[in-house]
Formats: C-alpha cells, structure tokens, sequence
C-alpha cells in the first residue's frame, strides 16, 4: 500500500498528494549545499539516509561534509594518495549508510598502492538505536590494518578469484598492485567485531 489501508480514500489521497509534494520538493534540493547545515557527520549521514540517497551518492556528500568541517584539501587523484588531506596526512574516506537492511555496509575499490590513512564510516539503525537517532561508527585504519582485514574477509570489488588469483599478504604488499579490494561486514559478524577494535569518535 502507498498509505495506511485504515484511512478512507479522501485521507489516502491526501497523504498522496503530500508524498508526491515532497518528491518534487526533494528534486528541487541541492544536497551538495543543504548537507553542509548538518551539526556533525551523524547528523549527514542521517541526511543521506532521510532522503534514501544512493551509496554512490551519499559517498561523495558525505566526503564534500567532512572536506568542509574539517577545513581538508581535496587531493588529486592521479596522485594515489587519497581523498582528502589534512596536517600532511593522507585519508581516504569509505562511507556506509548500511544498505537496504540498516546491517550491511560496503567498502569497495580499496587501493593498497595508495599511501594513506583509511577512514571507514558506519551508521546503523535500527528499532534498538531509533531513539538515540541510529549509530555512527568511524573506523580509523593503516594501511598494515587493512590489508590484515583484506586478507581474512576481503574479496576484489571487480572479478574473481578464479581471474585475479588467491588475496595474498605478499600481492597486497606489492606497491605496483593496481587491484581493488572490497570489505562487506555486516553488523555483529566476525569482520565488524574485528573493525571495532579500530573505532574512534573523530576523525
């Protein structure tokens, strides 16, 4: 159903209207601006997940808030460095709104030949969380954490093992490697409880 099954049908078409008001509202928004009003980095992916943005979208807003609030250099990326810099450092940004089912967060095209921090973010919700506005979980890895995260539940993000070969240590370690990596935790399995032990509040 659109609506409620226990409203009448001029109560039904009302909440229509509304709902069909608010998309051509929605259409009209410019994200890259509206984000940055957000209070904190919550706060924007609540944004994101409110108006039911895309990962592909969500991502770089997101990124574009933290750029901002933080006063980051966007770096170039030819470069292989990154994201985004601040004070000399290096940090490539990897943002999760938790999909479809709130749980299940996706961190793809991990680069290991880039020299850089790896920000890693995480909001769940759920009917748990709902009153504290869900939970944001930042995760702050280097490079030698990741690559140990890569290599116990790691995959590629483009192909298979049968095309690219077994994810080794030794082909991780190789600064000519030009493969991308993906990490899918979902929330409460092995590989998020592995992830907490890197959580910090700020970035």
């Amino acid at each position: 159903m659109i609506v409620g099954s226990n409203m009448n049908e001029e109560q039904q078409s009302v909440e229509i209207k509304k709902k069909l008001k608010y998309i051509l509202d929605i259409s009209k928004c410019n994200h890259k601006i509206e984000i940055l009003k957000e209070a904190n980095i919550k706060r924007a992916h609540i944004y994101c997940k409110i108006n039911q943005l895309s990962g592909q979208v969500s991502g770089p807003l997101i990124e574009h808030f933290i750029k901002d609030k933080y006063c980051m250099k966007k770096n170039n990326a030819s470069l292989c460095n990154g994201d985004l810099q601040l004070n000399d450092i290096n940090y490539e940004l990897k943002i999760s709104n938790g999909g479809k089912e709130n749980n299940k967060f996706n961190y793809v095209q991990l680069r290991m030949n880039h020299d850089c921090i790896y920000i890693l973010t995480a909001y769940y919700l759920s009917p748990d969380n709902i009153d504290t506005e869900g939970e944001l979980f930042i995760f702050k890895l280097k490079k030698t954490d990741i690559k140990e995260l890569i290599v116990a539940y790691g995959g590629y993000a483009h192909g298979t093992v049968q095309r690219l070969g077994e994810i080794t240590k030794v082909d991780l370690d190789n600064h000519t490697n030009e493969k991308e990596y993906a990490i899918r935790p979902k929330y409460g399995d092995k590989c998020w409880n592995e992830l907490l032990n890197f959580r910090v509040d700020e970035i």
